[in-house]
């Protein structure tokens, strides 16, 4: 029988008080660390005659990163008043055709705010899905409820409760089947407790009187036709582009201490990724979807969206990691020969000594350490000559006793 009358529900989020106790320690954290570095950055009883300007060359902090981190912490301040007031504000209305949501927040609420027609969701004509993952003591607050395309709205039931209400009779005295103390809750012998503990909660509870049948816990999500795994050359390409991410993070550790100093022109890495990417696309576009969602014009839409968005990523992989390939091909196909460089400063460069062949190298990092190097100071560098002269490029490793040396005492800047 459907039930006529209204219900609210309120907001109750497991463990809040101890997520809002441990910020506020957090922010306490942080605000006691920002005293005590002034604590001692500055004498006693001198904070009303502070000269601004070289406290600032005292601590070593840049203007603009205090800004950032002010920024950031108003941020976070204004993040937990919001979760504050959503938990003490926030209303789930269940009425005979509606469910609406009011998130109680000021100013952005009439955009987070929705309506659901429940008698569009008895007539199947907007269907609900049941998703989550049943890990913990209490796997219920793991489940959620989503409706319409994308299923871009959802809720989580365990989080609403009834004030007043009396709670129904528990299940919980019941022990799931377990294995050494450990509760595997998608195990055939506990999927009737698990459900039985679902149908439990309020939201559910009410929802089902007023005609809303939800599937089973264990029943799994009806496939949209973009399942990128089941199709043979998507799933090239998926696992192309997560093999190239890696190669990349692999050739920036290993060329980490390389560095061009007469580079191709940038256009040479655009062309690469521009070519990878449109090389991808040609390979992916003849894999079609099957007949019946060919015939969904919108699952077309997306499937070939995601084509290119794929193929998109591989482009900016391939871009991103090809100026290290010949940094990498030099130094795996010849021997690097020690140049001896003179710094001269104005302007400021690296001059080859006696090989007048090799062209000068121009620092563009760690100014403040050859800005501090006189005039004629001399460097022994390895260098090595690119694939028919077409880059050069020089090992910084040897200057790291230099640079270890000089930023031990001194700031980075």
């Amino acid at each position: 029988m459907i039930s006529d009358r209204p219900l609210v529900f309120h907001w109750r989020q497991p463990d809040s008080e101890k997520a809002g106790r441990a910020g506020l320690a957090a922010l306490g954290i942080v605000l006691v660390a920002i005293a005590i570095v002034f604590w001692f950055s500055f004498p006693a009883g001198t904070f009303t005659k502070i000269d601004w300007v070289k406290a600032w060359e005292k601590l070593r902090i840049k203007p603009s990163t205090l800004v950032e981190f002010t920024l950031y912490l108003v941020a976070i301040m204004v993040f937990m008043f919001g979760h504050v007031v959503h938990k003490r504000h926030a209303r789930l209305t269940l009425e005979t055709d509606t469910l609406s949501y009011t998130s109680g927040l000021p100013f952005i609420g009439r955009w987070l705010d929705w309506t659901l027609d429940i008698e569009a969701v008895r007539r199947n004509a907007l269907p609900m899905q049941v998703t989550g993952v049943a890990i913990g003591p209490q796997p219920t607050n793991n489940y959620r409820l989503s409706w319409g395309k994308g299923q871009f709205k959802r809720i989580r039931p365990a989080a609403w409760h009834l004030p007043g209400s009396v709670p129904q009779a528990s299940v919980a005295s019941v022990k799931p089947a377990s294995w050494f103390g450990l509760v595997r809750w998608q195990a055939p012998e506990n999927q009737a407790l698990l459900q039985q503990q679902f149908n439990q909660l309020p939201l559910i509870t009410a929802l089902r009187q007023r005609g809303v049948m939800l599937p089973p816990l264990n029943a799994k999500r009806q496939s949209s036709g973009l399942d990128l795994m089941a199709r043979p050359r998507m799933k090239v390409a998926v696992i192309t582009f997560f093999v190239g991410v890696l190669a990349a993070f692999v050739l920036f550790h290993l060329m980490r201490h390389h560095h061009y100093f007469t580079p191709p022109p940038q256009l040479v890495w655009i062309c690469v990724g521009l070519a990878a990417g449109l090389c991808m696309l040609a390979w992916l576009w003849p894999e079609h979807l099957g007949e019946s969602d060919t015939a969904n014009a919108l699952v077309a839409i997306e499937y070939r969206s995601t084509q290119v968005l794929l193929a998109a990523l591989i482009a900016v992989v391939a871009g991103l990691s090809a100026p290290s390939m010949p940094l990498l091909f030099s130094s795996l196909t010849q021997a690097s020969r020690y140049i001896a460089f003179e710094l001269t400063t104005e302007p400021l460069r690296l001059r080859a000594m006696a090989a007048r062949e090799v062209p000068d190298i121009h620092p563009d990092q760690a100014m403040d350490f050859w800005l501090n190097q006189s005039e004629g100071t001399a460097f022994s560098l390895p260098v090595r000559q690119g694939l028919a002269g077409m880059w050069w490029q020089f090992d910084s490793r040897v200057l790291q006793a230099r640079l270890d040396t000089f930023y031990g005492s001194k700031p980075l800047r």
